[in-house]
C-alpha cells in the first residue's frame, strides 16, 4: 500500500499541464498536508504491479439534505494520461460515490484534459449537469496594490457573536453567490472553530453600516491566502469599495508575512475579471468546473 509521501510525491509529478488539478496542493509539502487530513483514505489508486499509475482523490463533505454529501475530486492523475486508466478511475469513482448519498460531483480540471472529457462525456455511468470555465488569478503581496484610502471604513474580524453581521454577512453572501459551495452552515462551522480555523470572515462597515465582507483562507505552509470570496452591496459598488477591501487584506497578510493572494473568479464574471486584472492579478490557469451526478 502507497504511504502518504508516495502518493503525495506522484500527484505533484503529474499535477500539470493538461492533468493541471484546480484542487491539488502547489508544493509537495501542502499535498502532504492535505493527505495527512484524510483525503488518503478516500483515494482511488491503480497499480501496475507494485508501482502507482493512476489516482483520483475524494474530498467527501456534507451537502444538501437527508445526509446527501458532495464530492470534490483531486484529479485523474495518470502517469502517461492513458485513456484506459482515466476510465478505470472513472469506475473506481463511481463506486466510491455509490456507497455514499451522493448529491453531486465536483471536478476541477484543465479544459486540455482531452483524455478525462473524452472518457466523462462518454461515460455511461455519470451525467454532466453543468460545466462554467474558472480563472485562476495570483498577486504578489510584496507588491504594491493600488491605494484607495477611505477612513470611513472599518473591518471586523468576525468570532461569532456578532449575530446582527453575520446575518447580513449571509444575505449578501447568498444573493452574490447563489451557487457557492460554502454554505452559511459552513461559514457557521467556521466561526464556532475560531482561533483554530484556516479562514478569517470579515464584515466591512461604511460609517458604521454593513456595506461588504470577505472570507480568506490562510495557507501558512505555502504563505498564501486564498480569496475564496469577496461581496459588496449594490449600492457601493463603481465607488473604489473593492479596490480597498483588497487594499486592506494585502497590507494586513503582508503583515503576517503571506507572499501571495490566490483566487478564482467564474468567465460568467466579465466585471470581477476586469476588476482583478486592473488590480494586476495575472493570470496563472484557466480550469473546467464540472458539476455531475451518477445516473
Amino acid at each position: 500500500m502507497v504511504n502518504v509521501e508516495q502518493l503525495a510525491a506522484f500527484i505533484y509529478r503529474n499535477n500539470t499541464g493538461i492533468q493541471k488539478c484546480g484542487y491539488a496542493g502547489s508544493t509537495l509539502a501542502d499535498i502532504v498536508h492535505d493527505l495527512e487530513g484524510g483525503l488518503k483514505e478516500s483515494s482511488v489508486l491503480l497499480y501496475e504491479g507494485d508501482e502507482l499509475c493512476a489516482a483520483v482523490l475524494l474530498d467527501i463533505y456534507e451537502a444538501g439534505e437527508d445526509g446527501q454529501c458532495d464530492i470534490e475530486v483531486w484529479g485523474p492523475f495518470s502517469k502517461d494520461g492513458e485513456a484506459g486508466r482515466i476510465r478505470q478511475l472513472l469506475d473506481g469513482l463511481q463506486t466510491a460515490a455509490s456507497e455514499q448519498a451522493t448529491r453531486y460531483i465536483h471536478f476541477f480540471v484543465s479544459g486540455e484534459n482531452r483524455p478525462f472529457l473524452d472518457a466523462l462525456g462518454a461515460s455511461d455511468a455519470f451525467s454532466v449537469l453543468k460545466e462554467t470555465g474558472h480563472y485562476h488569478y495570483a498577486a504578489d503581496l510584496n507588491v504594491t496594490f493600488p491605494s484607495v484610502h477611505n477612513s470611513s471604513l472599518s473591518y471586523i474580524a468576525m468570532t461569532g457573536s456578532e449575530s446582527g453581521l453575520l446575518e447580513q454577512l449571509n444575505g449578501l453572501h447568498a444573493a452574490a453567490f447563489p451557487d457557492a459551495i460554502v454554505t452559511k452552515e459552513d461559514i457557521a462551522a467556521e466561526l464556532e472553530r475560531s482561533p483554530h480555523s484556516e479562514y478569517d470572515l470579515y464584515s466591512i462597515l461604511d460609517e458604521g453600516c454593513f456595506t461588504g465582507y470577505a472570507i480568506v483562507r490562510r495557507n501558512g505552509i505555502t504563505s498564501t491566502i486564498h480569496l475564496e470570496y469577496l461581496g459588496v452591496i449594490p449600492g457601493a459598488r463603481g465607488r473604489g469599495t473593492g479596490r480597498q477591501i483588497i487594499g486592506f487584506l494585502a497590507e494586513t497578510y503582508r503583515k503576517r508575512q503571506f507572499n501571495t493572494m490566490k483566487l478564482v473568479v467564474s468567465e460568467n464574471n466579465p466585471m470581477a475579471v476586469r476588476f482583478y486584472e486592473r488590480l494586476d492579478f495575472y493570470r496563472e490557469s484557466a480550469m473546467q468546473h464540472m458539476i455531475v451526478s451518477s445516473k
